[in-house]
């Protein structure tokens, strides 16, 4: 009895895989360039969509390849200008609140940054009550009646969002550092 194995041969992937770089690689710059401001960033970009399609080894199941790496590329972006805002704000809170009476090294500003960043990825994986009311709760320092008024639900809704919301961070921070 003959068993297909329900994986493709790497050789099929390799060239699925080829084939969607050669024929797509340029056009992805093209509209990188129409919907990015840095050409630097253009072509990590580009580079870090193919890399995401080549880890995949699902190249050969892509039958939309322009729909596929403008997703990709999106959702790298979003990623990216995520990190820069969360390094961007880091550092001006540090500038502003230590006014030079504390100095921390690269790495350690590095190391914070990275870990807010993954906090941002975490909370942007929460339904968007838990989301927002974490924010609002924790960042904007408003309390549970307000934000509960502001969603139309009771305080004990709000306080189990926010514990829903903490536990999903808590689950994701250890999973993924």
């Amino acid at each position: 009895m003959n068993v297909s194995s329900p994986l493709p041969a790497p050789r099929e992937t390799h060239q699925s895989f080829k084939k969607i770089y050669e024929d797509n690689y340029q056009w992805l710059k093209s509209w990188l360039y129409r919907n990015c401001t840095s050409s630097v960033a253009l072509e990590d970009l580009a580079q870090d969509t193919f890399l995401k399609l080549f880890i995949s080894n699902k190249a050969h199941l892509i039958r939309e390849p322009k729909a596929y790496l403008t997703t990709v590329a999106r959702g790298l972006a979003i990623d990216q200008t995520r990190h820069e805002i969360i390094e961007r704000k880091y550092l001006e809170y540090l500038q502003e609140s230590l006014d030079g009476e504390v100095q921390y090294s690269p790495e350690q500003i590095m190391s914070c940054v990275q870990l807010l960043n993954s906090i941002s990825v975490a909370i942007s994986g929460l339904p968007e009550r838990q989301r927002v009311s974490l924010l609002l709760y924790y960042l904007e320092g408003i309390n549970q009646a307000d934000i509960a008024k502001r969603f139309n639900v009771s305080i004990r809704t709000i306080q189990h969002d926010l514990v829903k919301a903490m536990v999903h961070c808590h689950v994701w921070i250890q999973q993924h550092l």
